[in-house]
């Protein structure tokens, strides 16, 4: 007899038919919780990836050292002509935490919930210690 069956029939006396209604359900409501989180996301500050591409493309036709802007997404990097090891500092020194992959690549991660308003600050950062290098 199989683990299945088992609780069906044994443990609280319900029919096959009756886990599988009970399985389908499970998935109802597992469909309706994605969605209202998804409408959640949508109603808030939530930060749309595409935008943090742009303003990225943005920096790099003002900062030359930016030969490229790579990434989908929230993971996206930025590939320098120059190690980017002292941009990271310097943007670790004013909060920003990116790393440096490659020797010349910027990687940005951020959270999923990360709100506009911290994005801008972190791009008002990293376009900062551009400036600096």
């Amino acid at each position: 007899m199989s683990v299945r069956s088992l609780f069906a029939t044994h443990l609280y006396q319900a029919t096959v038919e009756d886990v599988a209604l009970l399985r389908d359900l499970a998935k109802s409501i597992r469909t309706l919780a994605a969605s209202a989180s998804l409408d959640t996301l949508a109603a808030t500050s939530i930060v749309v990836p595409g935008n943090r591409k742009v303003r990225l493309d943005e920096l790099a036709t003002r900062f030359p050292m930016i030969t490229q802007v790579r990434g989908e997404g929230l993971m996206l990097g930025v590939v320098l002509d120059r190690p980017g090891a002292p941009i990271v500092q310097r943007c670790l020194a004013d909060g920003l935490l990116i790393n440096c992959t490659a020797d010349r690549v910027l990687r940005f991660l951020p959270p999923l919930v990360i709100e506009r308003a911290l994005v801008d600050d972190g791009l008002a950062i990293l376009e900062k210690a551009l400036a600096a290098a």
